[in-house]
């Protein structure tokens, strides 16, 4: 059986040869004007149709029971 510091050593270096690189969140590696641009972008996407709310489903009592 292994000792806990070789399992550890072998984690390491499967995650090293297997594990998907993390890529940097837009808002840490965009420009301004890239942010600007992917906002705008995702602003303009179509969003799927929901049904609107009901008078009832807005009254305070609904929104606590």
């Amino acid at each position: 059986m292994e000792s806990p510091e070789e399992a550890y050593a072998l984690l390491a270096r499967l995650r090293e040869k297997y594990a998907i690189p993390k890529e940097e969140p837009l808002w840490k590696r965009a420009t301004p004007s890239e942010l600007k641009q992917a906002i705008r972008e995702w602003v303009d996407e179509e969003r799927p149709s929901a049904p609107p709310l009901s008078e009832d489903a807005l009254r305070r009592e609904s929104l606590y029971a």
